[in-house]
């Protein structure tokens, strides 16, 4: 393998920069601006007890409140968009490597990308498995 030093000239690395520093900005804000908004909602409805949750998805008929559903809908939100920023960092780092024709970091990056997408899905999913 090159070291990166060798390969990509500064330009590269600059554009390379650019990309990452605004996912990771975007990816930032717009989780903030969704956990303000919940929290602001939780603030005016009340708080979302785990026996409420717990309730509310017991079944047909059991639901939150409106208010309650829509501060938690929000804080949820937010954590995923806190949780996806590294797979959209890996994202556009494994793009911008083979954009740049650097075949064995894009290769490299795309297997990361894999591990976290896998890692993710498992994360939501195997509570729902496990879960009695």
């Amino acid at each position: 393998m090159t070291e990166p030093s060798e390969t990509l000239d500064t330009g590269a690395m600059n554009r390379l920069s650019i990309r990452l520093s605004l996912v990771l900005s975007v990816g930032v804000v717009l989780s903030a601006i969704l956990l303000i908004i919940g929290l602001i909602l939780v603030a005016v409805t009340g708080p979302v007890s785990s026996t409420d949750l717990s309730t509310a998805w017991s079944g047909p008929g059991h639901s939150l409140g409106p208010g309650s559903a829509l501060a938690y809908g929000f804080l949820l939100a937010g954590i995923v968009v806190l949780l996806i920023i590294p797979l959209a960092r890996v994202g556009v780092s494994s793009y911008s490597f083979a954009a740049g024709g650097e075949r064995d970091f894009a290769i490299l990056t795309l297997f990361v990308l894999i591990v976290l997408a896998i890692s993710a899905a498992a994360s939501f999913l195997l509570p729902m498995i496990i879960a009695p």
